[in-house]
């Protein structure tokens, strides 16, 4: 598991400070709830709003909700695989090792940005050299990509290999004062199953604006 995946879920998607994501700059005015559903072909989808941060994603109706964890940080949200050869690589309470797993989740950036002195453009170089160096270097990280907003994000995605028979796809954002993100962990060997479902995660999910 990756070391920003272990901060992200501890807790039920308490994010880790390392990492920031998605690939545009859209922004929500915070609400408070989840409640809006809209219709794929195959699956009715739920709206999740995070309380505190204000980012948004989408999540098929059918599946479990975990409660906010502590702090309102996140939530998350799974469904069985009915694969008993397949392990999510998680260790979260109320998630099973085979269920199909997404997280959302965000804290406080306290790792890059102003509390350590630095202004966006130091916090974006410091970012590149120190984390996603490190993500480069990483034999199960594949399909890194990241980009910046000027002033507002640095966003970062990737897939990883974790646990067994698994993979996990990262999104999330990094701005100067916060780090939002989800992960969605899945068979390997049901890509193309789970395809359409992560596409809809990586078109819904979107950054809120409250610094919290």
């Amino acid at each position: 598991m990756s070391r920003s995946l272990k901060g992200l879920v501890a807790g039920l998607v308490a994010c880790t400070i390392l990492v920031a994501g998605c690939d545009n700059d859209n922004t929500v005015k915070p609400q408070t709830a989840a409640v809006s559903k809209t219709h794929s072909p195959k699956f009715d989808y739920t709206t999740y709003q995070n309380s505190r941060f204000g980012f948004v994603i989408k999540y098929p109706s059918s599946w479990i909700a975990v409660p906010d964890n502590i702090n309102l940080a996140g939530s998350t949200f799974v469904t069985p695989s009915g694969m008993p050869s397949y392990d999510n690589g998680l260790s979260v309470p109320s998630v099973s090792k085979t269920d199909i797993v997404l997280s959302v989740g965000g804290n406080i950036n306290v790792a890059y940005g102003p509390s350590v002195g630095q202004n966006f453009d130091q916090m974006v170089a410091a970012y590149e050299s120190s984390y996603i160096a490190g993500l480069r270097k990483e034999k199960n990280v594949s399909s890194l990509s990241y980009g910046v907003v000027p002033n507002k994000w640095i966003w970062l995605s990737y897939y990883q290999k974790v646990g067994k028979n698994a993979i996990q796809y990262k999104k999330s954002y990094l701005s100067l004062n916060t780090i939002q993100e989800f992960t969605f962990t899945y068979p390997s060997t049901q890509i193309e199953k789970y395809k359409p479902i992560l596409a809809e995660f990586q078109r819904t999910f979107v950054p809120g604006n409250k610094n919290s």
